[in-house]
């Protein structure tokens, strides 16, 4: 010890200065912040100056919540400058401060593994394995590692200095068309007639704000049970409910002369004729709801088909205005123009009183009442105009149908319910599964004056004359599959009936239908647009697109000639 140190003793506290290299010193009272701190790797030497002196000393164990211990077997070298030892004097960042970021190579260029906030080891993230499209009818695997970071965030991925995994080998052809073929074969769709729908979920928007098809989260169906094979459907017990054909059908009446009614006199005159539905495949859950228009006094409530799932094998609840419940059976249904037709045993209801749509006009106040959200709002009442007449909308009108067009708000819940002129007569029939893409304020209705003789039919014998049916099952296969796969996009086959179009054809399971008379189908909603066009009896030349034999060499194209047939009610399974 010197004089000056005799003389000028340190404070209580204070470090005592050391005249070791200040490369070897380090502040002894110094916390060190957590969130930034790694503890060397396990078993490893870490080298450093050989005086003891240049050990710091710590008093507490520094906690350890945020602490990475590194790699074993992982040397980690450091730095003898001064540079990688903190001042004394150097400001300490609180326990919520967050240690700027350093950069990603450090000092010297020592091939340690980067701190968790500086991105990826010298600046380049690891590249994610491919993640295969699904087979079809099948679901996309999380492939592990298949998330990629943005810059300056953490890597969870392996460890630097780990040997890296060998690259996967390539999957052979004959396998990816066989596991395709396989899991395809696990979703059967029922292609029954035109209008028939897989899938109401249309995933992702449309740009320009088109009309897009999608469904109401009341009723939206997994697309790998829409439209399933009978075999796959629970088996449920239907209650048994008299179905007497009605020859009658409904009456649309002339529109009153004189002064209309008030919104409060229309809801009360046509909240008597107005029932929620609840639908369910297994009797435990509610998979579907909507609103129904009583059309009979004993019982017969026209609703849309999807609210009924699209199916008779559905157990059904009627829910009148005053919280009287019943039981119902679906009697027949058209998902071409999304209309069925449920029936109650009960007696005694207050029918609808149905106006004649063709005298609507522009401007003119109408009122909706449904239950949006389910049995939880019903009886609600919307009010609005008629915003235009004979509105075509895209796939919808592929038959002709067209619609109204409305600002009163037509939410889910709500389809299968009346659209109201202020006479209290029914001239709509909302569909919340018709909506526009980036726009407000836009409902339609099918009209009732248009619907007249697709619920006439409905009634009396439960499905529409001139649809016509295939009668196979199948599954879409979609762009990202066709590419994968190397098969062309279409709708392929998984069974054919014994009654089908294609039995006696050279059409077999695991073809895929690309064209119909020369017209490309890419999926089954092309199937059923197409098909709209003709008639039971009519002859049509199919093409299909065969794969090969276990995956090897080239798949084949042939041409098959089909009689189309007529449905009556088959695919109503």
């Amino acid at each position: 010890m010197t004089d000056d140190q005799k003389n000028n003793p340190q404070p209580e506290g204070q470090p005592v200065p050391v005249e070791e290299s200040p490369a070897s010193a380090a502040a002894v009272e110094e916390p060190i912040p957590e969130e930034s701190q790694q503890a060397a790797p396990a078993g490893e030497a870490v080298p450093v100056e050989e005086s003891p002196a240049s050990v710091p000393a710590v008093e507490e164990p520094i906690p350890g919540e945020s602490q990475q211990a590194a790699p074993v077997g992982e040397a980690v070298p450091v730095e003898e400058s001064t540079a990688s030892v903190p001042a004394a004097e150097e400001p300490i960042p609180e326990e919520s401060q967050q240690a700027a970021p350093q950069p990603g190579v450090p000092a010297g260029g020592q091939p340690y593994p980067p701190q968790p906030w500086q991105g990826w080891y010298y600046g380049a993230p690891p590249q994610a394995p491919y993640a295969p499209p699904p087979a079809p009818g099948g679901y996309y695997p999380y492939a592990q590692g298949g998330y990629q970071p943005q810059p300056g965030q953490p890597w969870y991925g392996q460890p630097a200095g780990q040997p890296a995994k060998p690259p996967r080998k390539k999957m052979s052809r004959g396998l990816k068309v066989f596991l395709w073929i396989a899991s395809a074969l696990t979703v059967g769709v029922v292609l029954g007639f035109a209008g028939f729908v897989v899938s109401w979920a249309v995933a992702g928007p449309q740009q320009g704000g088109s009309l897009v098809e999608t469904l109401p989260e009341e009723s939206q169906p997994d697309s790998s049970q829409e439209g399933q094979d009978a075999a796959e459907t629970p088996e449920i017990e239907l209650p048994d409910v008299d179905v007497t054909p009605n020859e009658e059908g409904i009456t649309i009446h002339e529109k009153p002369e004189g002064e209309a009614l008030d919104a409060q006199e229309v809801y009360n005159q046509v909240v008597k004729s107005t029932v929620a539905i609840t639908a369910s495949r297994t009797g435990e859950t509610t998979d579907s709801s909507g609103t129904g228009i009583i059309a009979t006094s004993d019982g017969y409530i026209i609703t849309n088909a999807h609210v009924v799932l699209n199916t008779k094998s559905v157990l059904v609840t009627v829910t009148t205005y005053d919280g009287q419940q019943y039981d119902a059976v679906v009697v027949g249904m058209d998902r071409t123009t999304d209309l069925a037709i449920i029936k109650t045993n009960d007696y005694g209801f207050t029918p609808a009183q149905f106006g004649d749509s063709d005298q609507l006009s522009i401007g003119e106040w109408v009122v909706a009442i449904g239950n949006p959200g389910g049995e939880r709002f019903a009886s609600s009442l919307t009010r609005g105009i008629i915003s235009g007449l004979d509105r075509a909308v895209e796939r919808y009108s592929e038959d002709g149908m067209t619609f109204i067009q409305t600002d009163a708000a037509i939410n889910p819940g709500n389809s299968g319910g009346p659209l109201v002129n202020m006479y209290g007569q029914v001239v709509g029939i909302n569909s919340s599964k018709i909506i526009t893409d980036g726009y407000e304020g836009m409902g339609f209705a099918i009209p009732v004056s248009k619907a007249k003789d697709i619920i006439d039919q409905l009634l009396s014998g439960g499905y529409v004359e001139g649809r016509v049916r295939l009668g196979i099952t199948g599954s879409d296969i979609s762009a990202t599959q066709a590419a994968f796969y190397g098969v062309p996009r279409g709708f392929m086959i998984v069974s054919i009936d014994e009654d089908s179009a294609f039995a006696g054809t050279e059409a077999q399971p695991e073809d895929i239908i690309t064209a119909i008379d020369g017209e490309t189908v890419e999926e089954l909603q092309d199937i059923s647009n197409l098909l709209l066009r003709y008639s039971p009896g009519d002859q049509v030349t199919v093409t299909l697109y065969r794969p090969p034999v276990n995956g090897m060499g080239e798949g084949e194209e042939l041409e098959v000639t089909i009689t189309l047939l007529e449905d009556k009610g088959e695919t109503q399974r």
